[in-house]
């Protein structure tokens, strides 16, 4: 399995459970083939085929059932619907995947929708960089149109602030100690690279002394970690990234919006542009 579609990666973000679901079905498809059945299903049967807990079976393929990605025919065949669109711009690239567990996909599904998240903070980024520095492939009215609605002002200049794991953490469904281990896992695989924002106040004298205003300070210094920035690895910035910006081209056959606003976390990014404060202010969790 190569391809998922985007509809299902954005209803899967804020719900863990719909997650796991979600990398259960794409296991279960991986096991079975282009058929995409099992025939007389059992919970027994799909854990002896995947490994999964025969009551974590129930519980996702009911879940899947309720998401209309599965049904069980009146033989009682358990059939996993296409996860995937036959238009390719529907669709988010997974062929970097290692489909071996329910339990390493749901991790890397996480992973994915964190760099969905940066992907939409580059895309801003790029929107604004165009606005000013225009190209002839690119409809200057409509990326005018675009800065207007998204950022609320078209000359508006994209200050980074990078995202909080308390940030990550709403927009995945978890704590922040698991979104630290989402991006943490995400850097290892060598998806993205981590980028430190720190401001240093030089206070001469200071000494270890708790200061209000500071995370804490050194012999001469003050401290104050902000959250941490984020930069795609070549491929991702091509798959995710990209894809936005090309749809900004006068020649593309779709009419689809430039980008997916359903969720908060561009909306937060959009609000944050707007109050003037730059993207992805918050404290670093």
């Amino acid at each position: 399995m190569k391809n998922i579609r985007r509809k299902i990666i954005y209803e899967i973000a804020d719900s863990q459970l719909k997650q796991r679901a979600v990398a259960f079905a794409i296991l279960l498809k991986e096991k079975t083939g282009n058929s995409s059945v099992v025939r007389q299903y059992t919970p027994y049967k799909v854990h002896i085929m995947t490994g999964v807990h025969t009551n974590t079976v129930k519980k996702y393929v009911a879940v899947l059932i309720k998401m209309e990605l599965a049904y069980i025919n009146e033989k009682g065949d358990l059939y996993i619907r296409s996860l995937s669109s036959e238009k390719k711009h529907r669709n988010f690239d997974i062929s970097q995947f290692v489909l071996d567990s329910t339990k390493n996909i749901y991790n890397q599904l996480r992973e994915l929708l964190f760099l969905i998240a940066q992907a939409h903070k580059d895309y801003i980024k790029r929107l604004l960089r165009l606005r000013h520095n225009p190209t002839p492939k690119v409809d200057f009215k409509k990326v005018r149109r675009l800065c207007k609605k998204y950022c609320g002002n078209p000359n508006a200049e994209y200050e980074e602030r990078g995202i909080s794991y308390k940030k990550i953490a709403t927009y995945l469904g978890c704590c922040a100690r698991t979104a630290f281990s989402v991006v943490s896992r995400a850097v290892e695989r060598g998806w993205c690279k981590k980028h430190f924002n720190t401001e240093y106040f030089y206070m001469p004298g200071v000494r270890f002394r708790e200061i209000p205003g500071f995370m804490f300070t050194t012999m001469n210094y003050g401290v104050n970690p902000k959250a941490n920035s984020y930069t795609l690895s070549p491929a991702w910035s091509s798959a995710l990234v990209s894809d936005l910006t090309n749809r900004l081209k006068q020649d593309h056959r779709t009419s689809d919006m430039i980008v997916e606003v359903r969720h908060e976390l561009l909306s937060e990014c959009i609000r944050s542009i707007r109050s003037g404060c730059g993207v992805w202010s918050g404290s670093r969790a």
